[in-house]
This record gives C-alpha cells, structure tokens and sequence, in this order.
C-alpha cells in the first residue's frame, strides 16, 4: 500500500512524543536478550495478553498507549516497557516517528502488533514506511480496511458464503421511509465503524455496542442523533437466542495463508448484560463452528491472527455470521491458556525462526475479566437469573485465566482491584444491578428486557 503522509483513518498532525516517567520507564532487564523488540499498540487487556504471552519467552516488549500507567492498569506490566504518546486519532504522525525512532539501534527488524481495529488501520495506513524496519502482524491492507467497516464486512460475508443477519444501511433520514416493511422488529443498530462510533464524545450510545430498536418512532431519533454526528449506522435483523449461542473462532494463519491452529471460545456472560464484550467465555470443542469461522477467513485469504463471531440461531439452529477482527481479540489469553500462543508463533515466524504449531488445544478454560463480569452478575441477581452462590462457582470451577490477574505478574491486577474496591464502596454496593452507572454504557436490563423492550 502506498503510504498517506499527514492521513491516516484515525486523523492526522503531529507533536512531540512522551515517554512514560514510571518506574517502568526503562527496558525490562529480564528482556535484554538479543531476540528481536515487539512492540504492541493499545494496552487493553488484549495487549497485555500479547505481551505476556511474548515476554514470557523472553521477548522485549514495548507497550504503547495514550493513557499513562496512572489511568492504565495494564501498563504496569513487568512485561513490558511503557510508552506514553498522545492520541492516535489526533496525531498519528507522532506515534509513526515513535516506532521509527524505537527501532533505531535495533540489530534486526522488529514485530509489531495492533491491539485494537484503530492501530490495525494505522499500521495498514503506514505500512510501507514500517516495513522497512518492522514485520507487522496484520493482513493484505484490503482485509484491514474492509473488516472494521460493517458495511464492506456485510459484501464480505456474501462474497464467501458466510450467511448472516438481513441488513440495510441507511445513508441519509429519507432512506428510512424505504425500510418501512423490510425490518422486523425487534432489530439493531450498529455503528459501521465501531472505533469511530466509540470514540466520538458527543455520541450518547458510545458505550453501547448496539441499540435495541423496537418501532419506526424508536428507530427514527435514534438515527437523527447518530447521523447529526457524522456516524455511519447499520439496521440488521435481531437473531434470537441467549448469550451462550455466542461463539468466537480464533485462528492464525501463516504468511502463506495456510490455517496453523485455531480454537473455538463461548461466550458464559457478557457486559453490557444485553449486547456487549464478554466478562467470562470458555473454550469448547465444536467442529462445525470452528468449520464456519474458518471457511470465512479462508475466504478471505487471511494472514495472521484473526477472529470470527458467530451466533447459533435460536429459529433453525443454523450459524450465523456477526463481526470478523484483523487483530488479536480481548480474550487473548485465553489462547495461551488452552495451549495455543499465537502471538508467540506469529513472532516466531516472522522473525525467520518458526516453530511447530499445537495442534489441539484444551475445553473447558475459562477466561474472566472480574469486575466487568461482578457488574453483569449484579444484572442477573436482580431478575433471579444468577445466585451469589452460582456466581462464586462459576468462577472457581474448572481452569481459569483473567484479563489482568497473573502470579508471575501482579500488578495490573492490584492496580485494577484497588479500582474496583473503591468502585464497589461507592458505585456497585448501591446500585442493585440497574444501571451501575460508572459511565461504561450498562443499560441495566438483560437482554430478554432488551428484546421485549420492558422499561
């Protein structure tokens, strides 16, 4: 791809970069080795699965963000070096000549990961000046832009013979009135591009994967607002079924776009309650889920590591396609804990040294980000779904791994339980499950009050 200089799908300008004053500040010493630097964009629990799973072989790690190890939990690491740089969407040309003044004095070329569809489409933006210096682990620059964009996602999905929901993408107000008797209620709005959709601060939904629509009077302010703002939405038909019918299939696949392993993941809880990002999800053995997840990203020709949702429909018990991600997803280290390290044989093959890809990989761990999940039980205790004592099981049974807590590497999950204390004596304690209110978008309601539209 030729390079954009000045542009890129986040923004553009420049200004000067800040490295992170923390104790974290210089390299890890236990990563002096002369393996090749990694450096992962976006330190959400995915990027600091990537990390964990790199520096415990070894690998330096670089971990940047625009938010410090004061805001940011993950960064306290000691995995990895922390850089602090301004936000991607406003100076993107900042975090380019970050990484090209990292890799100076670096005796190979390094690995660098996206941790997040922005910095995906930030490296696909400026991969030609990387290149030069990094291996980047995303695919063809056609894949990275179409999949973060519903609207390509949805011609992608027909093009491969992945069926998926009925959807209509309105471009102005007037296109509603055509859609009187093509939508069925309940159905769903969804941003086209969820990092856009997200990072607008004026959007009110922004914490909201999706919206319920119920009626052409629900659905028509709703769009004004969102269209006021220059989004992009999606109208898609609501596929039945509770969240256990939520599948992930997680595969990486070699520079020759051969499949080297996958697994397939499921979701047990998700945060919001209604639609949202899992809080607990466990792998499971389903080989005609991972056949479907997989004919699509063959479909595709994808390279690295990628991921597929899908929901088993309630109606027919049929799959059908939801989203596709170019990068590593949030439950990362759920992989690694099955027995499946991608980003390790990502790098391994990248660096010129490729090693032998597991085969199998183990049902039945489960993944957990404790206080997103402690919000979502709060949900269903209210409405008799979740006791206190089956919520406690659930989170001793069987092999567990967290999004922050690891023995060898406390202290993300100190950081994050000193939060969440601090949130539960004077946020959760008195919500009673209804809207927990700590500006994270929980509607409070689960999704049979979503989907029947009870207040």
């Amino acid at each position: 791809m030729s390079s954009h200089k000045g542009t890129s799908p986040a923004g553009q300008a420049c200004c000067e970069v800040s490295e992170s004053t923390s104790r974290h500040s210089s390299p890890v010493t236990r990563h002096s080795g002369r393996l090749p630097l990694a450096v992962v964009l976006g330190m959400s629990p995915n990027g600091l699965a990537i990390a964990r799973d790199l520096g415990r072989h070894g690998v330096p790690v670089v971990g940047i963000d625009s938010l410090g190890v004061d805001a940011l939990p993950t960064l306290r690491s000691c995995y990895i070096r922390p850089l602090k740089l301004p936000s991607l969407a406003e100076h993107p040309e900042t975090w380019l000549t970050a990484l090209l003044e990292t890799a100076k004095g670096q005796e190979t070329r390094g690995v660098v990961y996206p941790a997040g569809d922005q910095y995906a489409l930030f490296l696909s933006c400026y991969r030609k000046e990387l290149e030069l210096h990094y291996h980047l682990v995303i695919p063809s620059d056609e894949i990275v832009q179409s999949l973060p964009d519903k609207e390509k996602l949805y011609e992608v999905s027909l093009k491969v013979g992945a069926p998926s929901a009925f959807t209509l993408f309105p471009k102005r107000e007037e296109d509603l009135a055509s859609l009187d008797g093509k939508v069925r209620y309940p159905c769903i709005v969804k941003p086209v591009r969820s990092y856009l959709w997200a990072g607008c601060s004026a959007n009110p939904y922004k914490t909201q994967k999706l919206v319920m629509i119920h009626s052409f009077d629900q659905l028509l302010p709703v769009f004004r607002t969102v269209h006021a703002l220059g989004l992009e939405v999606m109208i898609q038909e609501f596929i039945p079924g509770p969240v256990e019918d939520l599948y992930g299939v997680v595969a990486y696949f070699n520079w020759k776009r051969e499949l080297q392993c996958h697994y397939v993941a499921k979701k047990v809880r998700q945060i919001p309650a209604d639609f949202g990002v899992a809080s607990m999800i466990q792998t499971v053995d389903d080989p005609s889920c991972a056949e479907f997840g997989l004919k699509f990203l063959r479909g595709v020709g994808y390279q690295g590591i990628g991921h597929v949702e899908i929901k088993k429909d309630a109606r027919d018990g049929s799959w059908k396609f939801i989203e596709a991600n170019t990068r590593p997803i949030l439950y990362g280290a759920l992989g690694s804990a099955a027995g499946l390290n991608l980003p390790y044989l990502a790098y391994r093959e990248l660096i010129g040294s490729p090693i032998p890809a597991p085969k199998r990989y183990r049902p039945g761990v489960r993944w957990l980000d404790f206080e997103s999940d402690y919000r979502t039980y709060q949900i269903y205790r209210r409405v008799g779904k979740l006791t206190r004592l089956s919520w406690v099981w659930s989170l001793c049974s069987g092999p567990n791994v967290g999004a922050y807590f690891a023995w060898d590497d406390l202290g993300p999950w100190m950081a994050t339980m000193r939060r969440f204390l601090w949130r539960w004596k004077h946020v959760y304690r008195n919500a009673g499950g209804r809207g927990v209110g700590d500006g994270v978008g929980e509607t409070g309601k689960t999704l049979e009050e979503q989907v029947s539209g009870k207040a």
